[in-house]
């Protein structure tokens, strides 16, 4: 299967790169409790510079498109199977028994480990306050579906390096409550190293360990700091529909802010430029993930 854009597909308008940054400077957590605010003109403008130091590293050099030749359909990654792992794969995993060695082991089985959980109003109350949501959550001991979550979870993480790097269930806090429906799945705080998701959705889980991933790259100073913000946010929506096609579309419906970063993330992997910086990024993770287990992961 391969994602591209058809002749008849929805384009950005002119100059959607601006528009993207602007409409979206509050994505996050206060998107999840429903921020309407936006930044003013002078909160913006100290953010432009690095907007656009950040889109000169991902399209300098960037080569158009020869008149009267028609670009290309994006493949996306040279397996073309991009489903999300089924309870099937969990059972092919387990027969050869993937997680052997792997600090995820313990998260895959029942009992073998407890994992962080907050139910929804609670988090959004503490959010409110300004908190973190660390300091809500309480441990439980992983049930069946637990540990089947997870481990579904592992096998998709395990395809990109950056959702590799940042996958950590210890540091992981999850919520389900499918009667609510909130305008984010998901959140990653840097500053406790939190990452928190509603297993509703479960890709939201590796979407959030791309952004972790990214944070320690950039905190290790392999990829630039401007990569934090609207420009994060492309990157993971590109990586995400590299690895998973349009998963996140079939999860979380078409909402005006997820169809607007899917659809501008999908334009962008046109560009053979990004594509070559998402194959940097990726290779950058890999090399972290190298130089931390040095003799492999067993």
């Amino acid at each position: 299967m391969a994602v591209g854009l058809g002749s008849d597909a929805e384009k950005p308008p002119e100059g959607w790169e601006k528009d993207f940054a602007r409409d979206l400077d509050m994505y996050g957590e206060n998107a999840a409790l429903g921020a309407s605010r936006r930044l003013t003109d002078r909160e913006r403008q100290p953010a432009e510079g690095k907007q656009a130091g950040i889109l000169n590293w991902i399209f300098g050099g960037a080569k158009e498109t020869p008149e009267g030749v028609d670009p290309p359909t994006v493949t996306l990654q040279s397996d073309p199977d991009l489903h999300y792992p089924t309870e099937k794969d969990v059972a092919k995993s387990k027969e050869v028994d993937q997680t052997y060695g792997d600090p995820v082991a313990p998260y895959t089985r029942a009992g073998g480990a407890t994992m962080k959980h907050i139910d929804i109003p609670s988090m959004l109350k503490i959010r409110e306050m300004g908190k973190s949501i660390s300091t809500g959550s309480k441990p439980r001991l992983l049930s069946e579906d637990d540990a089947l979550k997870v481990h579904q979870s592992w096998l998709a993480a395990e395809r990109s390096p950056v959702s590799k790097l940042g996958f950590a269930p210890g540091k992981t806090i999850e919520s389900f409550d499918p009667r609510v429906r909130l305008n984010v799945a998901g959140l990653y705080e840097p500053g406790s190293d939190t990452l928190w998701y509603d297993s509703t959705y479960p890709s939201a889980i590796v979407h959030e360990s791309i952004h972790r991933g990214l944070n320690q790259l950039i905190t290790a100073g392999k990829i630039p700091e401007g990569l934090h913000g609207n420009n994060e946010e492309l990157v993971v929506r590109a990586l995400m529909i590299r690895h998973f096609g349009d998963q996140e579309s079939k999860e979380s419906g078409v909402s005006p802010q997820n169809h607007y970063q899917i659809r501008a993330a999908t334009e962008l992997l046109r560009d053979p430029k990004y594509r070559k910086t998402l194959d940097d990024i990726e290779s950058a993770a890999a090399d972290m993930i190298a130089e931390r287990r040095p003799k492999g992961p067993r």
